[in-house]
């Protein structure tokens, strides 16, 4: 809610803790709150970063909700950084089905 107001210090003061309590009881499932950070830090990351985040997205968001929130979370940190073509492609199917799936309307 926080980031979606954009609260940076309210949304990096929530990711973090949720990182901490993560950590501390083995809940991998919040992992994905990192994606965050960047932005709540007000962090412009490079090309190469970006595409790690990318990567890595498939493989903590456990969700398809929170799939789609981290996609987009990724396309507007890709924006941010100047790289347009990549943040569409982020997108994917997704930028193609949006009006006929709900999930994508977070975007």
């Amino acid at each position: 809610m926080h980031y979606q107001r954009g609260d940076r210090a309210a949304t990096k003061a929530v990711v973090e803790r949720a990182l901490t309590l993560a950590a501390e009881y083995a809940i991998s499932g919040w992992s994905d709150t990192a994606i965050l950070l960047p932005w709540a830090s007000g962090t412009c990351l490079s090309r190469r970063e970006l595409d790690e985040l990318r990567g890595q997205i498939p493989r903590v968001a456990s969700t398809a909700w929170r799939r789609v929130f981290s996609r987009c979370a990724l396309v507007q940190l890709y924006i941010a950084a100047g790289y347009f073509d990549e943040a569409l492609a982020v997108l994917g199917p997704y930028a193609r089905a949006r009006g006929s799936n709900p999930e994508t309307a977070l975007c």
